[in-house]
């Protein structure tokens, strides 16, 4: 597997499309394991209460926009971190793709073979160690050197969204090296959902660029219609400007959030506002 990230300049994001990640039988598979009626009478309730469900085995709380405990929101054990569990269990394909996106090899492909343009977009170390059962810290490191050596993990989240669910343009928390999105169905191009990347002219320096951009100060470079089995990769430097437009479909919107994080820092990147 080749995975090469462009070398963008300040104010682009650098991130790759793999339109066929998954063969199409495989992904039908998860897709179909994921409309039994045991995974549903599972997710369902919760999109009564939002617009997304989202559950993960790797982060130990429900985080805010800083990685941080929501105030006054406690991490629900079972509808997170114990339901990941049964979901897997009960979705045998889901979990086969489970284990091949947290595994070294993949981790390899994506950063190590990378690193020079993670250098370019202002990562502050490159000193990675691969620990894919690391979970999120509470108590997080404010600075790191070029030389300090981080523990970074894996995170993989089954997601399922309705009408309604949209994201707006932001870059990832500043402890993630990397993002993705795995679509799981198709959905149609009226119904919106799709992932958009964004440029922005702010400055010349990446480092200058903040987690949410000024409105007038961005333009849409690409928007990626979901279509299953494709794999959305992209590095989270400061100018990794992204968003969903607004899903207005019937049925459900299917997808993997994936990322590579550090578990003990704030923030891993070259910034020169506050995170």
């Amino acid at each position: 597997m080749n995975i090469k990230f462009p070398t963008t300049k300040p104010g682009y994001p650098s991130f790759v499309k793999i339109d066929n990640f998954l063969e199409p039988a495989f992904v039908k598979s998860i897709s179909d394991e994921l409309d039994s009626h045991a995974v549903k009478s599972i997710m369902e309730p919760h999109l009564m209460q939002d617009f997304r469900v989202n559950f993960s085995d790797n982060l130990p709380f429900v985080p805010d926009g800083k990685g941080n405990p929501v105030a006054n929101r406690t991490y629900d054990n079972v509808s997170a971190e114990n339901t990941f569990k049964k979901l897997i269990n009960l979705c045998p394909n889901l979990s086969k793709l489970w284990s091949r996106i947290c595994a070294e090899e993949f981790f390899n492909h994506c950063i190590l073979e990378n690193l020079d343009v993670l250098r370019h977009k202002g990562i502050v170390s490159t000193n990675f160690s691969f620990h894919p059962d690391t979970q999120l810290s509470t108590n997080k490191q404010k600075s790191i050197g070029k030389q300090t050596k981080l523990i970074v993990g894996p995170d993989f989240h089954l997601s399922i969204s309705k009408d309604g669910y949209s994201v707006k343009v932001h870059s990832d928390n500043r402890y993630k090296i990397l993002f993705g999105i795995l679509f799981l169905n198709d959905i149609a191009k009226d119904d919106g959902g799709q992932t958009c990347f964004w440029s922005s002219h702010g400055s010349c320096n990446v480092a200058d660029y903040p987690r949410y951009p000024e409105p007038n100060d961005i333009q849409l470079v690409s928007s990626i219609q979901p279509k299953s089995g494709c794999f959305v990769l992209g590095l989270n430097s400061n100018d990794a400007y992204h968003s969903v437009s607004k899903y207005v479909g019937r049925g459900r919107r299917k997808f993997i959030y994936f990322s590579y994080f550090v578990p003990d820092f704030e923030n891993v990147w070259n910034v020169t506002f506050d995170t």
